[in-house]
């Protein structure tokens, strides 16, 4: 999902359909999860998943790994104050593994 976006913009409604259901597919994986009292677990998980989708997207096209990981922190920080899951156990802070090994654009043509 990370990498299709851009893509799936612009392509048919077909493709669109199917990225909503993927997109939907996480949303309801979340939703169950969302452990804040609020009247809409759906309308959480909805905003998390958006999140997550658009700050790795971001973090993909930022030119330096601080950057990028400075991105992706805020991110994660802020879906887990949303989900309600600041004091999950055993989700311990790993350093980012940029493992974009492609090549920058200005050299792929």
């Amino acid at each position: 999902m990370i990498a299709l976006p851009t893509d799936v913009a612009r392509d048919c409604e077909k493709t669109k359909l199917a990225f909503e259901g993927v997109f939907s597919a996480m949303v309801e994986m979340l939703r169950p999860s969302v452990e804040r009292d609020i009247a809409s677990k759906t309308a959480v998980a909805r905003a998390i998943a958006a999140l997550c989708v658009g700050g790795m997207v971001a973090a993909r096209v930022m030119a330096t790994k601080k950057a990028a990981d400075d991105l992706r922190d805020a991110c994660q920080t802020l879906a887990y104050q949303l989900g309600g899951w600041n004091k999950v156990k055993g989700l311990a802070k790993k350093p980012h593994a940029r493992q974009d090994k492609r090549e920058p654009l200005s050299r792929r043509r």
